[in-house]
């Protein structure tokens, strides 16, 4: 895999754990997360492929691809396996959270070697 598209993966990834993670509420006086949130353990297990309790840098690179491929394939809207700038437009405000009232995830800049 090219660096940049490496870099950039794993970039997305630790931005979408990261928030997962920080978004993470619980009720005051409970242990239990907000509702619609994930729970970050479920997370871990999850991409935990191999189930040796660590997350190696390609089971990171595989969620990150995985939840990418996943991304794309809501915001493309007539199946055509490509984006137009009015399905991204039209996409916005349900890619961010709270049904678009809450702030814009951000993901970091590429990283270059």
């Amino acid at each position: 895999m090219k660096p940049l598209l490496r870099n950039t993966l794993m970039g997305a990834a630790a931005a979408a754990i990261a928030a997962a993670a920080i978004a993470q509420d619980a009720p005051e006086g409970g242990d239990q997360p907000r509702r619609g949130r994930p729970d970050p353990a479920e997370m871990f297990k999850a991409n935990d492929a191999d189930g040796d309790g660590k997350i190696s840098e390609q089971e990171f690179v595989d969620a990150a691809v995985k939840r990418a491929k996943e991304f794309f394939a809501r915001l493309d809207a007539d199946k055509d396996g490509s984006l137009t700038m009015e399905e991204m437009k039209s996409a916005a405000p349900r890619a961010r959270p709270e049904g678009g009232r809450g702030p814009r995830p951000t993901v970091p800049p590429p990283y270059e070697q």
